[in-house]
């Protein structure tokens, strides 16, 4: 049966395609180089005699196969810290007490900035904070005494007017008991005289006197006398009405008072509650930048004796003993017990990168031995952009920063040594796997493999398509898996450890006539 003709150069150019993306010139030169060579030494052969190409073949095994992403990178810190102590900035450093490569503790004395002029000013501005202090305390004081006064004055004066109101009810009370007893009286001298005292009989009795007529005068007189204890009776409850309404009318003016009291005082004492608190945010505020400045500045002097902020290798010195300090990086520490790698990862690869992938790495220092490590943290955007190598157009690569923790110990290891780096995007194990062109697809599209019959012998030997000798193969049609850099994984239930897979040599040879031939102008 016919099978596809390039299968296995077609997976290697899609293979290598990323690279052909970013060296397209490079590529172009090289394809022509080898197409050249390749076509002289098959129209050589040509014209020799004709020598039947035995068929390559490979024994079927277990392995792992990898897919990996090759960049480079520098070894660096796993801890660093620089000092930075910009409130020290325009002073002079007056010793440096460490030198390029002393290892330090934490709190190991680095060095010191002069503080002559650093103390002139602190001391100024304590003084000038103490002053601030004083005058302001001395505002709060006087703002908290009239609050204290306002709200003891409120207090006074509204439990007066709580008296006056409370008295005037008092009377009002005692008025209409004068009142009540008024009434009693009336009613209890209108009952006794009910049946004896005729108000008609009376001015009867009157007109008769007024006439000259006095027989009646013993009985004018008795009338009289009742007439005027009635009177007497009404005169104080009508005395009695008048002092309750006039209670009452005290009661209401002393409410009206407390209440008009009251609303005075509360204003007054929301006026003194806010003068105070303005007082004394304008206290605070007052002598806010000259706190700032008395706190930056003793801060300063106590950052002047500079202290190790951790353990570690001494990396970098930027100043020596009488030189201004700028404000910027004065020491650097760096942790070299421990190391990471920073690399970057182009735009065609880095959607493959993730934290926890295996990382194996060489250096010129460690020679041959492959060091481990592990990826854990992927730039989420690029950190630099670069032309496309080998394009004259417009065309960039954004590459990304990738850090990996280094795992191996080493003692050859050093800070911002290259690395070269192979990073593990996929892997599977313990699977059947056949190189490339071992891989064969039908007319059907159906992909297999061929290998030996394995009870074949000697005598069962045939010619291949090419005209080599070979044992007699069947087909097995397998489904492949994961592409590594020279195998692919194959299964299938008939698959065998130590089975013999054909590779047809004549595939490959006819590819490359046919790529000579279309590169020569089907030459």
């Amino acid at each position: 049966m016919k099978v596809k003709i390039g299968a296995g150069i077609k997976r290697f150019f899609v293979r290598i395609g990323g690279w052909i993306k970013k060296h397209k010139v490079l590529f172009v030169i090289i394809l022509l180089a080898v197409t050249g060579i390749i076509f002289f030494a098959v129209k050589s052969a040509g014209k020799k005699d004709e020598v039947p190409v035995i068929d390559n073949t490979e024994v079927l095994t277990k392995q792992t196969i990898s897919n990996i992403v090759s960049t480079s990178g520098k070894i660096v810190s796993a801890d660093s810290k620089k000092i930075i102590l910009p409130d020290l900035a325009k002073y002079d450093v007056s010793t440096i007490d460490v030198s390029l490569g002393d290892v330090v503790k934490e709190g190991d004395l680095l060095c010191t900035i002069d503080t002559t002029e650093l103390q002139k000013e602190y001391d100024n501005a304590k003084q000038t904070q103490q002053t601030a202090s004083m005058k302001n305390g001395n505002g709060v004081d006087q703002s908290d005494r009239h609050l204290y006064d306002t709200q003891l004055d409120a207090v006074n004066g509204t439990n007066r007017l709580i008296e006056a109101v409370d008295k005037a009810n008092a009377q009002l009370n005692t008025q209409k008991g004068e009142l009540a007893e008024a009434e009693r009286v009336y009613d209890e001298i209108l009952r006794i005289y009910d049946d004896k005292y005729s108000e008609d009989e009376y001015y009867s009795l009157l007109e008769e006197q007024a006439n000259g007529d006095d027989s009646h005068a013993s009985r004018l007189a008795d009338l009289s006398q009742m007439k005027g204890s009635i009177e007497a009776a009404k005169s104080n409850v009508d005395a009695a009405i008048s002092s309750v309404q006039a209670a009452e009318e005290a009661v209401e003016k002393a409410k009206q008072n407390l209440d008009d009291s009251y609303r005075d005082t509360v204003i007054g004492v929301e006026d003194a509650l806010d003068t105070n608190a303005e007082t004394k945010s304008g206290a605070v505020n007052g002598t806010y930048e000259i706190d700032k400045t008395v706190k930056a500045l003793g801060k300063a002097l106590e950052d002047a004796s500079v202290k190790a902020p951790m353990s570690g290798t001494v990396t970098e010195i930027n100043y020596k003993a009488g030189d201004t300090y700028a404000g910027d990086a004065l020491i650097t520490i760096e942790d070299t017990s421990s190391y990471k790698i920073e690399a970057s990862v182009d735009e065609y690869d880095i959607y493959k990168i993730n934290p926890g992938q295996k990382v194996l790495f060489k250096t010129n220092a460690t020679g041959n031995e492959e060091l481990e490590a592990v990826i854990s943290e992927v730039a989420p955007r690029a950190t630099s952009v670069s032309a496309a190598a080998g394009s004259s157009s417009s065309s960039s690569v954004a590459s990304y920063k990738v850090v990996m923790d280094v795992l191996s110990k080493n003692d050859n290891l050093r800070l911002d040594m290259s690395v070269k780096l192979n990073i593990t995007v996929e892997e599977v194990q313990d699977v059947f796997a056949v190189s490339y062109e071992a891989i064969q697809t039908d007319e059907e599209g159906k992909t297999f493999i061929e290998v030996e019959e394995e009870n074949a012998g000697m005598g069962d030997v045939a010619l291949t398509e090419n005209g080599a000798e070979a044992l007699p193969t069947k087909k097995i049609y397998v489904t492949t898996g994961m592409e590594g850099d020279y195998y692919t994984e194959i299964s299938s239930p008939e698959l065998k450890e130590g089975m013999v897979v054909r590779i047809p040599a004549n595939d490959m040879a006819t590819d490359i006539d046919a790529l000579i031939s279309s590169s020569n102008g089907g030459m």
